[in-house]
């Protein structure tokens, strides 16, 4: 990160004469803004710069300026968005259009997270309301208690993701440092600093994705349509890791009659966390037959979609903490985030309707979903 004095020398130099620094470095200063910028030293400095560089004659050099907008203050993010809005530089025009964009959402983000944080105390007070102040207190204790051991898990899980990434940057540093770097050692290790953050992406994704309510406005479905849209995204997920699936065959018997209301994109989402285990569970033994049966039958008001593979059985003491559904707690399988089923539980509930597991010795995994077939009072 370039140091005050390196700061204020280079304001300096740029307020005299910009195009006595190459515009590569000028460009390479604005990226270099945003270490200082986001962590807050010498951030005046670093905004007297983006000050004077909005208007450098090169567009390279202004789409980094505009590049770094969201880590601006409101007043400055204003002032310099309008200032390259009208720029004459298509492509950091857009550039600009992006930060606004995102900064539109990032204040929506905002706004529901207040909402909903309102919601729940509204909520926790009509509770206490209806069943008195022991019963209340003894639900909030208990929902703390829950909230602690998913932040426990999940802290776990990040920690065991970033560690190795650590111990890569630092052997890539020290290649560095030495001045001995092994292209074959680099290669290696930078190829597993890479798969580390892709992880880490993975993660934020789910934990983003376990954390979506439900829509309140629901759709009627027909469910054999879902369950294809659920195995093609399962299937394209693991082929796109180097999977091969051709040895196993999956047999859906789905009457093409029967719906159930959904929010579409939770319930494809659950089947396809469903669908990938099976095929990972298939994969991960070497047999012949491997089968993945899919079942879908109407039970009184509910539809329920039976997902069965023939893989190995799931050991009893495992089971149970499956069946917590606890999110963030990670199986045996390198690039799990351990938000797979949790997800899939939570979105089924959230319907109206349940997820279960079971497991016996050879006779492989059960998984059933069930779904209402109308959209109850309480549902979403």
């Amino acid at each position: 990160m370039p140091r005050r004095e390196e700061l204020r020398r280079s304001l300096e130099t740029i307020r005299r004469s910009p195009e006595s620094i190459p515009w590569v470095e000028r460009r390479a200063l604005a990226a270099g803004l945003s270490d200082v910028l986001s962590d807050g030293q010498h951030s005046h400095l670093a905004l007297e710069l983006m000050d004077a560089l909005v208007n450098d004659p090169k567009p390279e050099v202004r789409k980094e300026v505009a590049d770094l907008l969201l880590l601006l203050p409101e007043e400055h993010f204003n002032r310099l968005a309008a200032r390259l809005s009208e720029d004459t530089s298509s492509f950091v025009q857009k550039a600009v259009e992006r930060a606004l964009d995102r900064r539109r959402k990032g204040t929506r983000e905002t706004q529901r997270r207040r909402e909903t944080l309102t919601q729940d105390q509204a909520d926790l007070a009509a509770f206490e309301k209806a069943h008195g102040k022991i019963a209340a207190d003894r639900a909030r204790k208990i929902a703390d208690q829950r909230f602690d051991h998913v932040i426990g898990a999940i802290a776990h899980d990040v920690r065991g993701i970033l560690s190795p990434l650590k111990a890569s940057i630092s052997q890539l540093a020290g290649q560095a440092a030495n001045g001995t770097i092994d292209p074959k050692l680099f290669r290696e290790s930078l190829t597993r600093a890479s798969d580390r953050l892709a992880h880490l992406e993975r993660f934020i994704d789910d934990m983003r994705a376990y954390s979506r309510s439900t829509p309140a406005e629901l759709r009627r479905e027909r469910v054999a349509d879902v369950i294809q849209d659920a195995l093609g995204v399962a299937r394209e997920s693991l082929e796109a890791h180097g999977a091969d699936l051709t040895g196993v065959t999956v047999k859906v018997d789905a009457p093409g009659n029967l719906t159930a209301v959904m929010a579409r994109h939770q319930i494809v989402a659950a089947l396809t966390h469903v669908a990938k285990n099976g095929f990972e569970a298939l994969l991960s033994v070497e047999k012949d037959g491997k089968r993945m049966d899919i079942l879908v039958r109407a039970i009184g008001q509910d539809v329920q979609i039976t997902v069965r593979n023939n893989g190995p059985h799931i050991e009893t003491e495992d089971l149970q903490l499956i069946r917590e559904f606890i999110p963030g707690r990670t199986t045996k399988k390198n690039y799990g985030t351990g938000f797979g089923l949790p997800t899939a539980y939570r979105y089924a509930a959230n319907h109206g309707g349940g997820l279960t597991i079971d497991s016996v010795e050879g006779e492989g995994v059960t998984v059933n979903m069930t779904l209402p077939m109308e959209q109850g009072d309480d549902d979403a």
